[in-house]
């Protein structure tokens, strides 16, 4: 089973501080795309610590990861077979630099406007055709190395995505999906879970802010043309939230009526409930907990929610889980549950 875990060079980290003993994968965020042109480049400055983490734990897998949330230019950068190519080219400069073992894309998202970046209709073919050029260097890359490299990408867990890309294709290209199933909800407008594995009852259906699970999201996958055997669930390291919310039902499936989209690293989730006077409350058709304190509503994972999901991902044989990120579980209690439960 894979265990993957997004590492950011912005981050405060050493090498031995990361818990290899649990990890098979790690997906170093974030190099971005320079500009139109298609250029991939990097400035981080701990990524020099990857090689010592290749030098000691050969087994762990390491790859580049490219984009992420308002990360610009991908419409562009897939748009000419100039720009393709040189995509391609300077992705697979920087993971050789580093020694890792390949390339994860994190394109949020074709054909969806959000985050600021542009977008175009021609995103959904141009996104495969990017996909082929990048396997296509990759592969000849491995002729003369005799090292295979890995190619993935994290992919959003909405309707939206699913429409936006050409799954059957994706499903020749890549090694694995990483899908998102977190930030699917709850903290906007209307309070609701936004990483449960399960649908919940108690949710209010309001519009699209009503979202139907994890497993739900992973199913379509599967029926548009993807092998179940390719994907890698997602699991939150962090919690979301808003204020001023209604005192209705502990919280859950009220209106937000002050700030929306609030963000918690798990460990600060936790001091909140010990320490803070919030709440824990568990949906057990969603599967998931939420806290609360009379204003402020936090949906997140917990060690049970967790748990919940790692039974899952082993029943529907899925490859592996992967989480965002690493650093926002200081004590590592996640980490070990899914350790435990792999």
């Amino acid at each position: 089973m894979i265990i993957l875990g997004y590492l950011t060079d912005g981050t405060d980290w050493k090498v031995d501080d990361v818990d290899l003993g649990s990890l098979t994968h790690i997906n170093y965020a974030f190099a971005t795309v320079k500009d139109t042109s298609g250029e991939v480049h990097e400035n981080w400055n701990r990524a020099i610590q990857v090689k010592d983490l290749k030098a000691n734990f050969p087994h762990l897998k390491v790859c580049v990861s490219i984009g992420g949330w308002g990360a610009s230019n991908f419409s562009e950068a897939a748009e000419t077979q100039e720009s393709r190519e040189l995509f391609s080219k300077s992705s697979i400069e920087i993971m050789q630099k580093y020694s890792m073992d390949g390339i994860d894309i994190d394109w949020e998202y074709p054909t969806i406007p959000g985050g600021g970046i542009s977008c175009h209709p021609d995103d959904k073919k141009n996104f495969t055709l990017l996909l082929k050029q990048v396997r296509q260097d990759l592969d000849e890359l491995s002729k003369r190395t005799n090292q295979d490299y890995l190619l993935t990408i994290a992919a959003g867990a909405s309707l939206s995505y699913l429409r936006a890309v050409e799954m059957e294709e994706l499903n020749q290209i890549l090694d694995y999906v990483n899908i998102m199933t977190y930030d699917m909800g709850g903290s906007f407008h209307v309070t609701g879970h936004h990483t449960n594995i399960y649908p919940s009852c108690l949710t209010e259906k309001y519009g699209e802010t009503y979202y139907p699970g994890g497993a739900y999201f992973i199913e379509q996958f599967i029926k548009l043309g993807m092998n179940v055997e390719k994907l890698v669930a997602g699991i939150a390291f962090y919690g979301r939230g808003g204020s001023k919310v209604e005192n209705k039902n502990n919280g859950l499936g009220s209106r937000i009526k002050g700030e929306h989209g609030l963000y918690f690293d798990y460990h600060d989730i936790v001091k909140k409930i010990n320490e803070e006077g919030f709440n824990e409350y568990w949906d057990d058709l969603a599967k998931a907990p939420w806290a609360y304190n009379g204003d402020t509503f936090i949906t997140y994972e917990n060690e049970k929610s967790v748990a919940e999901k790692m039974k899952y991902v082993k029943e529907k044989g899925l490859l592996g889980v992967m989480f965002w990120e690493y650093q926002t579980d200081q004590t590592k209690t996640l980490l070990n549950v899914i350790h435990e439960n792999k």
